[in-house]
């Protein structure tokens, strides 16, 4: 067959313009591919709720066979998936905000231990947060300080305090701008140095 009609929209179109289907003696579909398209985006529009309440009840009869399709997906399209998301956040910016900020309202506990969770599995990344929250204040522009300049910084000084020599335990861990923001000095990796709360306490903006 090189050729066939579509019965719906009575287009003639080659064979890869239609779906299979094995239980017709042609193996293709009646209808045209966009046809069937057309066709089946009309009917979810108009039957969402149905739709969604057969999705749900195939998911719950199909657990282990949806989440092994599930995984394999997301292995084979990391990309694609990183980049809709990405797409879906901008467009939706502030519902996601909302969204985010109302479940945690709802959820104060499990926050609470999600946060702290992931500052104990990542503590240098939590630091350098803290810092980067610290330069807005001063600066909207401030660079950006990393969880690689943390640990850079501390490897630096191995892990001892500018101030005093002294280790310094991570409970009392601080960073303090060598030149004060005060006085002219940016908040840069380069101008950050590790020490302990209670020296950088004394030290002031000296």
């Amino acid at each position: 067959m090189t050729e066939k009609i579509c019965t719906r929209c009575h287009v003639v179109k080659p064979p890869e313009g239609f779906y299979r289907n094995r239980s017709r003696a042609d193996g293709l579909t009646e209808w045209c591919r966009e046809c069937t398209r057309v066709a089946v985006k009309a009917y979810r529009d108009a039957n969402p709720e149905l739709i969604r309440d057969r999705k749900a009840l195939y998911v719950e009869r199909n657990r282990e066979r949806v989440s092994v399709a599930r995984k394999t997906y997301r292995e084979a399209n990391r990309e694609r998936i990183r980049q809709t998301l990405r797409c879906w956040y901008q467009r939706n910016a502030e519902r996601w905000k909302a969204h985010v900020r109302e479940w945690a309202q709802a959820h104060p506990e499990v926050v609470r231990e999600s946060s702290r969770a992931w500052r104990e599995k990542n503590p240098d990344r939590y630091r350098a947060n803290k810092l980067n929250a610290r330069g807005r204040r001063f600066d909207p522009a401030a660079e950006k300080i990393t969880a690689r300049d943390v640990v850079a910084a501390l490897a630096a000084c191995d892990g001892r305090c500018y101030l005093c020599g002294e280790t310094i335990q991570p409970e009392v861990l601080s960073f303090d701008h060598v030149i004060p923001v005060s006085r002219g000095g940016r908040h840069v990796a380069e101008n950050l140095r590790p020490t302990h709360l209670a020296c950088n306490a004394r030290k002031g903006a000296k």
